[in-house]
């Protein structure tokens, strides 16, 4: 089945776009790495390996407690290293520094049009999606934005999603996930989500075997939305 068939099966019947964050939304794994590569240098003299990051902790989320592990690290303070690069992050976050990808927000425009109800779900903290919107001076506001909260595990575990299938008054499988990375992926499945996967430059080298749809582009998946009639009795998208 050709790409944009298969996309367009996917769709039939949904009510709900959820659009991860980093990585499909805003181009802000990079200051995530840069931020605990400070703390990491500066506390331990370690250096983060950036191919390793974009693997083991951007995709599949495994976090300091794998890069302890990796290398055999001690005497490492996993509470202070995140505390402390949680205030470097931010500050990025709110100096425009990040930029959102081209397209993406025009994406989830796209799904508004065709009737789905559209948020962001992600492992992010709401203050920080919210900064970045801000310093990007954008007009444009997602409807529902649900960041990490102390009460919700944060992906690979369901919990985000379905926090955000609540909130938009939908069932999990009304509900179809964008995505770019494995922990997003294996998210919305334990969800019981269908999951699309946005390829971008970090990704690229990354297979997701389980994802329903691996798209090359924002561009090109945007190129599929617009290319949807408008109403629900076209594609089966729900108004």
């Amino acid at each position: 089945m050709m790409v944009r068939e298969k996309f367009i099966e996917i769709l039939a019947g949904k009510r709900a776009a959820l659009f991860d964050f980093d990585g499909v939304i805003a181009d802000s794994e990079y200051y995530h790495f840069i931020s605990y590569q400070e703390v990491f240098q500066r506390r331990y003299g370690h250096e983060i390996d950036p191919d390793e990051y974009w693997l083991y902790w951007s995709s599949r989320g495994e976090g300091i407690p794998g890069e302890v592990r990796r290398h055999g690290l001690e005497g490492i303070d996993p509470t202070v290293i995140k505390e402390e690069k949680d205030i470097l992050y931010y500050d990025h976050c709110c100096s425009g520094r990040i930029r959102l990808f081209n397209g993406a927000l025009d994406l989830m425009k796209a799904a508004e049009a065709r009737g789905l109800k559209t948020a962001i779900a992600s492992n992010s903290l709401q203050e920080w999606i919210e900064a970045i919107f801000e310093a990007n001076k954008t007009t444009y506001r997602p409807p529902f934005v649900i960041g990490k909260t102390t009460e919700m595990l944060p992906k690979p575990a369901p919990d985000i999603f379905l926090a955000a299938a609540r909130e938009v008054e939908e069932e999990p499988e009304d509900c179809v996930v964008f995505e770019d990375a494995e922990k997003g992926l294996e998210a919305a499945r334990a969800a019981g989500m269908q999951c699309i996967v946005i390829r971008n430059p970090l990704n690229k080298g990354i297979e997701f075997p389980g994802a329903d749809l691996v798209v090359p582009s924002h561009q090109e998946l945007l190129s599929f939305f617009r290319g949807l009639e408008a109403g629900p009795d076209s594609q089966g998208v729900a108004s």
